[in-house]
């Protein structure tokens, strides 16, 4: 009997001791559980100069001043706010202002429990939820570290082929360019002189029969060197040269005609343009004219006609001017060809091969009958045979695509260069930008963003490629990408964008 009370005794003990057990409020967190232990039935406020009886807890009046008696209500502003269990997702803290506001923050519904909303556990749906969002986000971290790899590997790839096409390629197709155009030039040279010697036979008997037809002949030597001056001046200095080779050519052993006093003769100086006292005439004839019709009453009597026959005298020494230094440009071109010492045969050569040459004969003709009145008008200019040597135009055509692919080259060279000097990222990464646009529609307009090329608002330029921009400090250099130099059309300044 004494064993059976004294067992009864011990879960009565028991049973006491787990009912004094201290129990997590409402709102608490586990690490914060210790700060709501009761002592001798009373809590300490945070503040540390107030006690409570622990059974105001919660109880949704602010008894300690600072409202940590409340960390499960919305009576008070608490700092720590309101903590969310959320069994089976994460914990997390919410505004004590969100307690009983009839809307389920927390997961597990604990901030509505006390105050007649009904919440449904959705703690395993959000963790699922997490979860497949972590998974996604992981999988798009992933295919961005492989994508980031590709662009590693096709920029170092292209460097490596650039370096290749620079140092090791390209030159040698350059020096087997070099090797190709000097080749076929001496070619074109040996088939050209062919080609011209055989159009020269043609042409030769073509000449002797137009001489007699036209009956250069007749002319005086005077009139030959004027026409010889005319023709070889026809076209200035390229003109003038073609007429010195022909004198080389035709009339060897005259290497005291210096070369560049013939040039110079050619080349000295015509008037351009209206002449100052021309314009000048016709500007105060003009200006009568306007004011005499403005207020016919001040214009004075015979002061019309004064003026319009100064203006045509003033086009009369001009004409005179220009015509003296026409005859001064031909005679000092003359001289220096020293065309006067040559024989008449010797000047009709130069003519007729000159006319050939430039292709200019009707000119020859009007020069001819402007000295022989007796001239038959039945005489046509001079036929120019066309004659090309099927060797010299193969051997031209094969100098034209080499020179061609040279240049090719060239600007291929050009653009490795500038590539070369790209910045494309640490690892080379954003090489593979290169070469692509991208498009965004915004507010109605369309614009457009091509990495190291150009930048544009629809049709307009709003700046060309500036280089990666890092915009602050602390931001990595290839943050953002920037764009200068743009159309200045509407603006005071040129755009940029970035």
């Amino acid at each position: 009997m004494v064993r059976l009370g004294v067992c009864i005794l011990l879960l009565l003990c028991r049973t006491l001791a787990m009912c004094d057990k201290p129990s997590t409020p409402l709102g608490v967190s586990m690490a914060d559980r210790h700060k709501y232990l009761a002592h001798n039935g009373m809590f300490l406020c945070f503040n540390g100069d107030t006690s409570i009886p622990i059974a105001h807890i919660n109880d949704d009046y602010c008894d300690c001043p600072d409202g940590s008696d409340e960390p499960g209500s919305a009576a008070c502003n608490v700092a720590l706010g309101f903590w969310c269990t959320n069994e089976g997702w994460r914990p997390e803290r919410i505004f004590s202002s969100r307690v009983g506001d009839g809307i389920c923050d927390c997961c597990d519904g604990s901030d509505e429990m006390k105050h007649g909303t009904a919440c449904v556990n959705v703690c395993h749906e959000k963790a699922v939820q997490e979860e497949q969002e972590r998974s996604a986000h992981a999988m798009k971290l992933q295919r961005g570290e492989a994508a980031r790899e590709d662009a590693v590997k096709a920029g170092q790839q292209r460097t490596v082929e650039r370096h290749q096409m620079l140092f090791k390629n390209i030159p040698q197709k350059l020096a087997e360019l070099h090797y190709a155009k000097d080749f076929y030039r001496a070619a074109k040279k040996i088939q050209e002189e062919q080609e011209k010697n055989e159009f020269r036979a043609k042409q030769k008997d073509i000449l002797a029969v137009y001489a007699k037809e036209v009956r250069i002949g007749e002319v005086s030597q005077k009139g030959l060197l004027a026409i010889l001056a005319h023709l070889a001046l026809v076209k200035n200095e390229e003109s003038a040269e073609i007429f010195l080779d022909l004198l080389q050519e035709l009339v060897p052993g005259r290497l005291e005609v210096s070369e560049i006093d013939v040039l110079a003769a050619a080349l000295a100086e015509v008037e351009q343009g209206a002449p100052k006292e021309l314009v000048d005439a016709q500007e105060e004839a003009s200006k009568a004219w306007q004011q005499a019709q403005a207020d016919p009453s001040k214009v004075v009597e015979g002061e019309m006609e004064k003026l319009e026959i100064a203006y045509k005298q003033a086009k009369r020494n001009v004409q005179q001017s220009a015509r003296e230094k026409q005859k001064a440009r031909r005679h000092g071109f003359l001289s220096a060809l020293q065309a006067e010492t040559l024989a008449i045969n010797n000047l009709i050569d130069l003519i007729l091969w000159g006319t050939v040459e430039l292709n200019q004969g009707q000119t020859l003709l009007d020069l001819v009958k402007a000295r022989l009145s007796h001239l038959s008008p039945a005489v046509k200019p001079m036929e120019v045979v066309e004659h090309k040597r099927l060797e010299a135009e193969n051997i031209r055509q094969r100098l034209k695509n080499v020179t061609d692919t040279f240049e090719e080259v060239r600007k291929y060279i050009n653009q490795l260069q500038r590539e070369e000097s790209e910045d494309y990222g640490i690892d080379g990464e954003f090489y593979v930008l290169q070469g692509r646009c991208y498009e965004k529609e915004h507010a109605g307009e369309l614009f457009k963003m091509c990495p190291f090329g150009n930048a544009y608002q629809g049709k307009r330029l709003i700046g060309g490629w500036a280089g990666f921009h890092k915009q602050t400090d602390w931001h990595s250099k290839y943050r953002m990408m920037k764009f200068l130099k743009g159309s200045s059309e509407g603006c005071s300044q040129p755009r940029e964008v970035e």
